[in-house]
């Protein structure tokens, strides 16, 4: 829907949709139901009481039944889908029509009904008390509309008709749908402006945490825990945010491969729903997690984003600080490009495992997209004699991307050291084995490692705010790297807290990450999401290995997963 307020597009363009005799017969069941339902039960505002699929609702309880509508019309309202399974779809300006789903409701009407204004048009606002305000409503155009009634509603859902018989502008997509998703959908209307986001009242925000699970973390789990708290403790001490306090709940998230449990689940049902989620673990989300936060349509915000191929589709409420796996290795493979020599060779070397096997796909045909010569693909598989083949494997190769598996680098490294063979190495700081700096120093000046998070990103400032949120247990070394990177996704969700305004809710909140831009927590590295870029930071920080004094050097060098490849 979209300007049920009458603003009209061209009050002369009256150019009618394909199917209205379809739409008239449709309307003309739909009073008929209403008028019987009026008559039979003394109520003509009563809802109209057919079911989606066309069934007789009369036998079941009123509440029940009233809920019922009330669910699927709000599936209709924020999704635009049957939730009988029925089809819906819209006609926009008299061309072909589209699935709902492409027209929903909640785009231009938003999750509160008011309207969500964009470029020159202004949808109205559908809130119940708006639509059927007894002295009726003055148009742009001077004149006055009526009240609505559910007819009427119903008119100018599907023909595009105010409620004085005016055309409603253009942009008003005219609906297709059947009475019973019809009758969901006015239902819905309702009660629209009551129907808040659960995880917000007066006075409080409830938010989600999904830790590591307890048995794998080696206590990262508590630390997270008291480390958040901490945080929440000050800001909360300072007014919180809008004079509401933030609480948490936690939940532990699935260990490695375990199937079973489901945190989303936890935090979005039971008595205490949360409004949005942080994945607070330093590894890539789970693609079950971001998918299950997909499914019940609640913000998430995690640390690494998985890979690419995981993700779920369309993304619309889950976001990530840093490039996942994928990424990671599209922004090394860019700078083994650059750093190479025309006509040089270089390969890929990757695990056995499927997802690594995808990845190492992935960038070859990039590399193909861009024209560019295929890299030479190595497959480890960790069998007996796998890694002295690889290091034949690789010949007289100038630079390779390292995928894995994890554990590889550094017999495969050493293998090539005993070859005499020193080409350049770019693998993902995740995969660096811990003797890595103990390779032999023939090796020295070769090796490169990604990292998304560069220790020039950490300012003085907000490094103190960790130490002093810890208290007098101090900084965890073995954990550090995480309980940072879960402070910059809080940091995050905060602010985005913040910039949504008192009158937050999911839809809000959505939007206040899409406009973050450049937003700098002194913890990580700039962060930018867009409607349509969901990962904050799409590259690594280039760090060299120092084999002769055993550490790491940063180069100042930043590859970014995005733009064109570089030619060779």
């Amino acid at each position: 829907m979209a300007s049920t307020d009458g603003t009209p597009g061209d009050a002369t363009d009256r150019t009618r949709c394909p199917g209205r005799p379809i739409v008239r017969r449709l309307l003309a069941a739909l009073l008929l139901a209403g008028a019987a339902s009026a008559s039979a039960c003394g109520r003509a505002d009563r809802p109209i009481a057919v079911a989606a699929g066309g069934e007789s609702r009369e036998a079941a309880p009123e509440a029940e039944a009233e809920a019922g509508r009330l669910a699927r019309g709000r599936v209709i309202y924020l999704n635009g889908e049957s939730p009988s399974g029925g089809e819906i779809t819209g006609v926009v300006g008299g061309s072909v029509p589209v699935p709902a789903r492409l027209l929903a409701c909640v785009n231009c009407h938003g999750r509160d009904g008011r309207g969500v204004a964009e470029g020159a048009t202004v949808p109205s606002d559908v809130t119940w008390a708006t639509l059927t305000r007894p002295y009726g409503l003055d148009r742009p155009d001077g004149r006055r509309r009526p009240p609505y009634t559910e007819g009427l509603l119903t008119r100018a859902i599907a023909m595009g008709l105010d409620s004085g018989g005016a055309p409603l502008d253009q942009a008003m997509p005219r609906y297709r749908l059947s009475i019973g998703d019809n009758a969901d959908l006015i239902a819905y209307l309702r009660q629209l402006e009551r129907d808040r986001d659960p995880g917000i009242t007066g006075d409080q925000i409830r938010l989600g945490v999904v830790l590591p699970p307890g048995d794998a973390s080696a206590g990262l789990g508590e630390e997270l825990r008291r480390l958040l708290d901490r945080q929440v403790e000050v800001l909360n001490g300072r007014g919180g945010v809008y004079h509401r306090r933030i609480q948490l709940r936690y939940v532990e998230g699935p260990a490695e491969g375990d199937g079973r449990g489901d945190p989303i689940g936890d935090l979005t049902s039971g008595g205490e729903p949360v409004l949005a989620i942080l994945a607070a673990r330093l590894g890539a989300v789970e693609p079950e997690i971001a998918a299950a936060a997909e499914r019940r349509q609640v913000p998430l915000v995690g640390v690494v984003a998985p890979p690419a191929f995981d993700r779920p589709r369309p993304g619309r409420w889950t976001f990530f600080l840093l490039a996942g796996p994928d990424d990671q290795a599209f922004a090394l493979l860019r700078q083994a490009l650059r750093a190479g020599g025309p006509g040089d060779r270089f390969a890929i070397v990757h695990g056995p495992d499927a997802r690594q096997r995808a990845l190492a796909k992935a960038l070859r045909d990039r590399c193909r997209r861009a024209e560019l010569a295929s890299p030479i693909d190595v497959e480890l598989s960790g069998a007996p004699g796998s890694v002295d083949a690889a290091a034949e494997a690789l010949g007289e190769v100038k630079s390779v991307v390292f995928l894995g598996p994890p554990g590889g680098s550094t017999p495969l490294l050493s293998a090539l050291a005993e070859r005499g063979r020193k080409p350049s190495v770019l693998f993902p700081g995740t995969l660096a084995d811990g003797d890595v700096l103990g390779l032999p120093a023939s090796l020295d000046g070769h090796l490169q490692v990604g990292l998304p998070i560069a220790p020039s990103d950490q300012t003085a400032g907000s490094l103190a705010r960790y130490r002093d949120l810890l208290g007098p247990a101090g900084p965890s070394q073995q954990h550090r790297t995480a309980q940072l990177a879960a402070l910059a996704a809080a940091d995050v969700l905060v602010e985005a807290i913040r910039r949504a305004g008192r009158g937050l809710d999911r839809e809000r909140l959505v939007a206040a990450l899409e406009q973050l831009r450049d937003f700098r927590t002194g913890l990580a590295p700039p962060l930018t999401f867009q409607p349509n870029r969901h990962v904050g930071s799409t590259g690594v920080s280039v760090i060299n290995l120092d084999l002769s004094r055993r550490r790491f050097v940063p180069t100042g060098l930043w590859a970014d997963a995005e733009g064109p490849m570089p030619p060779r």
